[in-house]
């Protein structure tokens, strides 16, 4: 028999722009006032709602001290647990308002401290909420540092976007949903749409079920340029991005963005979920995975990230070079590079694995003294700008072909072994030259003053 979804409503609203809220079986909530006098406490009469989502087995509970439905975030959450081949897991959900971020910008965990809009009292409903389902999970044993930074972060107002793999069969989730996301421009379309995407993308990592693996799918995972980097995170924003109802292609969705910002190597670290969504959509255009492996959660059972993809096969350097290789074919519409499609024989030596076969006739040396914005125009427009304020050194190396990588450091012998780990990982024929030097352009070609 399958267990019930539980979903606990207990919704205050905070200001006259939130949502109406609805309860799981349709009905308006009942209103009555604090304990304390100073808020509005809405109560469903039916607690506990009935899913029926598809072939599961595990509970999805949801505490929700937002101002949105509860009944929509059901939805959402019976649709993405169906796409699922299996699950091996019981999530726990909160999610909840915060107000304007905190200037100076301050960080916390993974999160930005916001004005707090919960008040003590909902704060210590909410911790209880959370410190039972942690008593009465099946892990074993409670995290209490992880259940006192959960509380100190909804007593400052953190905007948690995170999954926490509390065992292999108990996952936690928080949300703290921003003021900026609550007063979207586009309406309440485009907050409803991001809400989804935010909430589907925070329940896929949930489902996946390696997150917790030891062993030597750990060992490689916890490397810095592992595959798990990106395709974790990725594999998150590719399913949610799929599950979105509009016009747009599914290709536009997971395209448009790294193409508008012209993103580089440097959203590996900093926005590895666009990246590695990309790169994952890319693997699947070449025959290298079926989609379905990402959209039914499979690829994510066994670490195949780590255990079948090998970083430094000739198949993945390939992707890595040319994940962000996109062009725009209309307004709205994105695609991948027609050349990325079809020129790739993944039979062909690395520069690694043969270098005598990596001639310049195939990338050649760049000649420095030509204009560096006709070889690098992307990334000396674009990030170099202020990478280069990051180190005392900055060493570059380009391709006419157009790619180019850079390494920085406090040394100048650090930072040229840092741009020479760059150029062998991506096989770029060239020689790495000093470009920047206590912030400033010191390489003759370049256009930057």
């Amino acid at each position: 028999m399958f267990k019930q979804y539980i979903f606990l409503l207990i919704l205050s609203l905070f200001s006259t722009q939130g949502f109406a809220a609805g309860c799981p079986d349709g009905s308006e909530p009942v209103k009555s006032i604090s304990a304390d006098g100073t808020y509005f406490v809405f109560e469903c009469n039916n607690n506990t709602q009935n899913s029926s989502s598809a072939n599961q087995n595990f509970d999805i509970t949801i505490v929700n001290k937002s101002s949105f439905p509860t009944k929509t975030l059901q939805e959402w959450a019976d649709s993405a647990s169906s796409k699922m081949a299996s699950r091996e897991s019981n999530i726990f959900v909160f999610i909840y308002d915060v107000g304007e971020i905190i200037e100076p910008i301050q960080e916390f965990g993974p999160g930005h401290l916001h004005q707090v809009l919960m008040s003590p009292n909902e704060i210590n409903e909410s911790y209880q909420m959370i410190e039972d389902w942690s008593k009465n999970n099946s892990c074993g044993y409670i995290d209490y540092e992880l259940l006192g930074q959960i509380k100190e972060g909804l007593e400052r107002g953190v905007d948690w976007s995170s999954q926490w793999s509390v065992c292999t069969e108990e996952r936690l989730v928080g949300m703290g949903l921003t003021d900026n996301m609550r007063n979207n421009p586009g309406g309440r379309d485009a907050f409803y749409a991001d809400l989804q995407e935010f909430l589907q993308h925070e329940l896929y990592h949930a489902f996946q079920h390696d997150l917790t693996t030891e062993g030597e799918c750990r060992n490689k995972a916890d490397k810095r340029d592992s595959n798990s980097r990106w395709m974790i995170e990725g594999g998150a924003r590719f399913f949610a991005k799929n599950l979105l109802d509009d016009n747009k292609s599914f290709d536009s969705h997971i395209l448009q963005e790294i193409y508008e910002r012209k993103m580089g190597r440097e959203a590996f670290e900093g926005e590895s979920d666009k990246a590695g969504s990309a790169a994952l959509l890319l693997m699947s255009k070449r025959g290298l995975i079926n989609e379905s492996e990402i959209l039914d959660g499979s690829l994510f059972h066994d670490c195949a990230r780590e255990l079948k993809f090998d970083k430094n096969s000739s198949e993945i350097k390939f992707i890595l070079k040319n994940w962000n290789n996109i062009i725009r074919v209309s307004e709205e519409e994105y695609e991948f590079s027609p050349e990325i499609l079809l020129d790739y024989d993944a039979s062909r030596p690395s520069k690694d694995e043969n270098k005598e076969d990596a001639t310049s006739e195939e990338y050649p040396t760049v000649d420095y003294n030509t204009n560096l914005l006709e070889i690098c125009k992307r990334d000396v427009e674009g990030n170099w700008k202020n990478d280069i304020k990051n180190a005392s050194y900055m060493f570059a190396v380009a391709g006419e072909d157009g790619r180019c990588e850079y390494g920085l450091g406090d040394t100048e012998n650090g930072a040229f072994e840092e741009c020479k780990k760059w150029q062998e990982e991506n096989n770029i024929v060239g020689t790495c030259e000093l470009y920047g030097k206590d912030g400033e352009v010191v390489w003759d070609g370049s256009v930057l003053e």
